[in-house]
């Protein structure tokens, strides 16, 4: 049975006579209102994977790539080309990394303790492959006509068929929050469009499982204390695309003008008015913007105008704030947790090692940005098209309105404690630009061949646990002449190793002046993962002309940092009222990526 998604977005396209025979054929017997669709022209999602035209893989890549998967092989986070399946099926409940399986015999809720005592085992490995979006990539690089799309449709009904034999409902690790069952749904939605748009038909059984996902995320929203993060805005974006794939769903719809208005108040929660994310990290920006971009789409296609122009114009704020901190080299300063995870992952981007493996580029941001650019009428890579196609209708672009920055450059203070240190860089002082986000906190200093940034990361207003936030504060990231200079740590696992997370969150593992406490204290045990005191202030001092100048404080401690960029390089000086160390960028662990870790 094809999807009503499939012909929501198919047939708006056709002819009215040939669109009034078809809609006779597929819908037979059928009430003509039970097919809610959008008056506005558009295609089908899945036309975006018509033509591989606009696909910057080569052949080498795509070869490589459909030998992995044709052999059950994903690498997620680190696990390496793992193949996953097994003497009895898939091994859903798998990390790879650690030799551990979760246990598909307890709950959901028993789940996490499981694996804590057991040395990397990480449950975001097994919910990572649970996502399908290898499938979205695999079909991304074979040909429309390709033979080989039988052979892809038939291993994806095997994935489905055993994922839903292997992990009933509320049982293991792949029922343990909403946010992976969205994610896990709304890639079999777009994957099933895909293969029907190729003329292959897929069973009803995976239909009727993508409605049980929606109905599961709807019933159990993550929205403690009335207080969501990024996992509460994935459900929603989730239920929005049930919207649309389930034109004749009388309940869920009963539901859709408090999903579309909830999604709304939670992307004006969830982002400050400079553009900035309230989760304390520039990778988890980097996924909210995904879903606002995704959301923005989703409100367009169900023609809620109100919605779709409050949110795009969070998006639009969300976008230009990611545009002005990315690097030249197109990756993020790694302040804050480091989640390079997506909700859609089409086009592959990665290099290949010395050792002739491809690794996938988990800190590249091209693909939010290429499907920014559909949102906004422009682009043809597979990311532009598929939100183009979903839209509908482009969002109109303008200016960010420019804010005024008030900065004391007048305040001295006496430090005896001082510390001094030199990058040597040619640079032109002249072809910079300054930037600071004063409510989400950090400053940019760019051009296209020099980088600097510096957290001031501000809790306040920030959502309330602080989870992904790192003591990271007056810590900078220097980039120059397409080489990394000073790197921030980043985290490359959460429950993976409690000990190396804390320790790459740390002040000490940060390059910022380091008193040998933490200036927002981790709560202890589990709960300390995602939970920070905050006992730290940040306040930019000076910006501009060729200096950044910041202050930080806590609980009697006080540091100044001074930055001075000429064409010679940088120099930093550092000063404090107590004895303080830096740590010059030099730190034992590197995330290159959720999961990845590269040694100094």
């Amino acid at each position: 049975m094809a999807s009503k998604f499939s012909i929501l977005l198919d047939l708006v396209s056709l002819p009215p006579k040939v669109f009034a025979a078809r809609m006779a054929k597929r819908f037979l017997g059928k009430k003509e209102t039970e097919v809610h669709l959008n008056p506005q022209n558009g295609g089908s999602l899945a036309a975006m994977l018509s033509s591989n035209s606009s696909i910057s893989v080569d052949q080498k890549t795509k070869d490589y790539l459909i030998e992995k998967f044709s052999a059950s092989r994903v690498d997620v986070l680190g696990s390496g080309w793992f193949e996953w399946k097994g003497e009895h099926g898939i091994r859903w409940q798998h990390d790879p990394v650690a030799s551990f399986d979760w246990n598909i015999d307890l709950p959901s809720s028993s789940q996490l303790g499981l694996g804590l005592s057991v040395p990397e085992a990480d449950v975001k490995r097994p919910w990572e492959l649970a996502r399908f979006q290898h499938f979205t990539q695999w079909l991304a690089i074979t040909e429309h006509k390709d033979s080989g799309n039988q052979q892809i449709a038939d291993e994806f009904q095997f994935w489905v068929e055993d994922f839903l034999k292997s992990n009933p409902i509320g049982m293991g690790v792949h029922w343990m929050n909403a946010m992976e069952v969205a994610i896990r749904a709304m890639n079999w939605m777009v994957i099933t469009d895909i293969f029907r748009h190729r003329g292959i038909t897929v069973s009803t059984e995976i239909e009727t499982a993508i409605r049980q996902h929606i109905d599961f995320v709807f019933n159990h929203l993550e929205r403690k204390e009335g207080l969501g993060n990024n996992h509460y805005l994935a459900n929603l974006v989730g239920l929005l695309f049930g919207l649309i794939y389930f034109p004749d769903w009388k309940e869920l719809h009963e539901k859709s003008e408090w999903i579309t208005d909830e999604f709304t108040r939670e992307s004006k929660k969830q982002f400050y008015s400079d553009g900035g994310n309230f989760e304390g990290s520039m990778y988890y920006h980097k996924l909210g913007s995904e879903l606002l971009i995704l959301g923005t789409a989703a409100l367009s296609r169900l023609g809620h105008e109100r919605g779709k122009s409050e949110v795009g114009e969070i998006t639009q704020s969300a976008m230009t704030f990611m545009r002005t901190i990315v690097k030249p080299n197109g990756e993020l300063p790694d302040f804050g947790d480091n989640d390079s995870g997506s909700i859609f992952s089409f086009s592959p981007s990665g290099e290949w090692t010395t050792a002739g493996e491809y690794i996938q580029n988990g800190k590249s941001t091209a693909a939010v940005f290429e499907m920014y650019k559909g949102l906004i009428g422009e682009g043809d890579s597979l990311e532009s098209i598929f939100i183009k196609n979903l839209a509908l209708l482009e969002l109109k672009e303008v200016a960010s309105p420019k804010k005024d920055v008030h900065v004391d450059k007048h305040r001295t203070f006496k430090h005896s404690n001082k510390h001094e240190w030199v990058l040597h860089v040619e640079l032109n002082p002249t072809e910079l630009k300054y930037t600071y986000f004063p409510i989400t906190g950090i400053v940019v200093c760019k051009s296209d061949t020099f980088y600097l940034a510096m957290s001031l990361l501000t809790r306040d207003g920030a959502h309330r646990y602080r989870g992904h936030f790192h003591n990271d504060q007056l810590s900078v990231e220097i980039w120059a002449n397409g080489k990394d200079l000073v790197l921030d740590p980043g985290t490359y696992t959460y429950t993976g190793d409690m000990e190396i997370r804390n320790a790459m969150r740390s002040a000490k593992a940060h390059n910022g002046p380091y008193w040998g406490v933490e200036p927002n204290p981790f709560l202890p045990g589990l709960l300390g993962l995602f939970h920070q005191k905050i006992e730290s202030k940040c306040e930019l001092l000076e910006i501009g002309e060729g200096k950044i100048t910041a202050l930080l404080s806590h609980r009697g401690f006080e540091a100044v940092r001074d930055i001075h960029i000429t064409e010679n390089g940088v120099r930093i000086i550092d000063s404090s009222n107590k004895p303080f160390e830096v740590n010059e960028g030099l730190v034992e662990f590197k995330a290159v990526g959720y999961g990845r870790r590269k040694v100094e």
